[in-house]
């Protein structure tokens, strides 16, 4: 579980670093050239007299954050739809005894066997 954790680690620097260097960047350049982590709202004004900073809202980070979870939850949908997809294959392949071509040439050969067994010892009409 640590290795999951470390390598779920570094795929999230990764991942950030794919959203803040490869897909922001023309992306911003067809919003005429907006950086997305500049986008903010002020509600409240800086004071330099009384000393306070500016109250604002970052909505082109959360944009970017946004779209860094998305590629991750897409990523991690992916992943894990493989993996019990290869589970699955593993379960039916374990859980089959036979080949579908043994399976098949054994089952003909019974019914084969039973069905000429079968007519020569059924009663005929005599009538």
């Amino acid at each position: 579980m640590a290795v999951g954790i470390i390598i779920g680690g570094a795929f999230t620097v990764l991942v950030k670093s794919l959203v803040d260097n490869v897909f922001m960047p023309p992306l911003g350049a067809l919003m005429a050239q907006v950086d997305f982590k500049n986008l903010t709202w002020i509600l409240v004004e800086a004071d330099a007299e009384a000393g306070t900073k500016a109250v604002v809202i970052s909505y082109g980070q959360f944009i970017t954050d946004l779209i860094s979870f998305m590629l991750m939850a897409f990523v991690v949908f992916i992943v894990i739809k493989k993996v019990i997809g290869a589970m699955h294959k593993e379960e039916v392949k374990r859980r089959s005894p036979l080949k579908s071509h043994q399976s098949r040439k054994f089952f003909s050969r019974k019914f084969a066997i039973f069905s000429k067994s079968s007519r020569s010892t059924l009663p005929t009409n005599q009538f």
